[in-house]
């Protein structure tokens, strides 16, 4: 499998954040040449900066949000295992002991017919 195939190359790390900057500053750079008054366009740049950051908020809540169900998923994960392993040692002391139990009732049976 070579990089193209993973999708983990290191060209394409920054593709998005360059993209939207490139993406910003086309938008910035035509209102500054469009025929429109400077308190218009200002007040428009003011308004398109303040979306910007908008929508920059939510999205930083909603990764949070699910980093956090992500984060709660796994604890769940973590505590069942764990129960289940508990559970599993347990049995397993449990038979080990059974079968220690078993083994020292007929050893002395074994030791008293092997003494004739």
């Amino acid at each position: 499998m070579n990089r193209y195939e993973t999708g983990t190359s290191c060209e394409n790390t920054g593709a998005l954040p360059m993209l939207l900057l490139g993406a910003g500053l086309g938008v910035c750079m035509g209102m500054l040449f469009a025929p429109r008054p400077g308190q218009a366009l200002r007040s428009t740049l003011r308004s398109k900066a303040e979306d910007g950051r908008d929508y920059l908020v939510r999205q930083r809540d909603l990764v949070t949000e699910k980093a956090h169900g992500l984060m709660d998923q796994g604890k769940e994960t973590v505590m069942r295992q764990k129960s289940a392993l508990k559970a599993a040692v347990e049995a397993g002391i449990e038979t080990y002991q059974r079968e220690l139990q078993a083994a020292n009732r007929q050893l002395p049976s074994e030791m008293s017919a092997n003494a004739y």
